[in-house]
């Protein structure tokens, strides 16, 4: 018995001097969550389209068809990761709120450069058109258009690597540790684990490439939010539950 009530005064000392995770931390740990779901959505659209690429098919035609359902399947994702994301884009936390806008917005444009192309393909399959007045589609000009709106993809991409970086901003503890450096984070070691292992299995194992100009590493443009995300928690950054016993993190003004 004795023993007993010494082993349960151990484990109410250490509940009682281990740092207390606020309500608006892990508010910030969900927020991580359903930013990193997001993209695991626009994730799976980019490989529905490589597939598709990647396949031989009969005729121009059969291959437009195939690739303009990619397009719906990419909105259906992207409207999705807008669901994710939206509750945040009011959010009293500066970083989350501009981290959530920006998401939102690359997500919108990201729907409208689809159905811009997608209608184009479809002009392209048309019977009617091709049957009836063939010049009413210029090739070339559709080539343009659509090497065009692949680079506007791209530029919502690179917004989506700056969204990220305020997302691992969110998570950095603003209380200083030692030797007053921001080394902390406002995460558990429990959570930072479950974040780099969601991450990991999302973009695959080429987001540890330590050369980003390593053109064998695969790596697409929209990889680069896994790099940024598997970079900043593989660091040795201390979590919330690694500080020393007892402290308390001052309150946000």
């Amino acid at each position: 018995m004795r023993l007993l009530i010494v082993a349960l005064l151990i484990v109410s000392s250490i509940f009682l001097l281990a740092p207390e995770i606020k309500a608006e931390d892990n508010y910030k740990f969900q927020f991580a969550e359903d930013y990193i779901e997001s993209l695991s959505l626009l994730k799976s659209g980019f490989v529905d389209a490589a597939t598709v690429m990647s396949v031989t098919y009969d005729n121009d035609i059969s291959k437009g068809v195939a690739i303009m359902k990619v397009y719906q399947s990419q909105n259906y994702n992207l409207r999705m990761a807008k669901d994710y994301i939206s509750k945040y884009q009011s959010s009293s936390d500066e970083l989350i709120k501009q981290a959530a806008q920006t998401a939102l917005y690359s997500f919108g444009q990201q729907i409208e450069i689809n159905n811009a192309a997608a209608e184009g393909y479809k002009k392209l399959n048309s019977p009617e058109v091709m049957r009836n007045n063939p010049s009413q589609f210029n090739q070339g000009e559709w080539m343009d258009k659509l090497g065009k709106l692949q680079a506007a993809k791209e530029q919502t991409l690179l917004m989506l690597i700056d969204a990220t970086k305020l997302l691992t901003a969110v998570l950095v503890s603003k209380a200083p540790g030692e030797e007053g450096k921001m080394n902390y984070l406002v995460i558990t070691a429990e959570q930072k684990d479950a974040i780099l292992k969601r991450v990991e299995e999302i973009f695959g194992a080429k987001i540890k490439v330590t050369d980003l100009r390593d053109k064998n590493a695969g790596l697409e443009t929209f990889d680069l939010c896994g790099v940024v995300l598997y970079r900043t928690f593989s660091q040795p950054y201390k979590t919330c539950d690694a500080r020393p016993k007892g402290f308390k993190e001052p309150v946000s003004e």
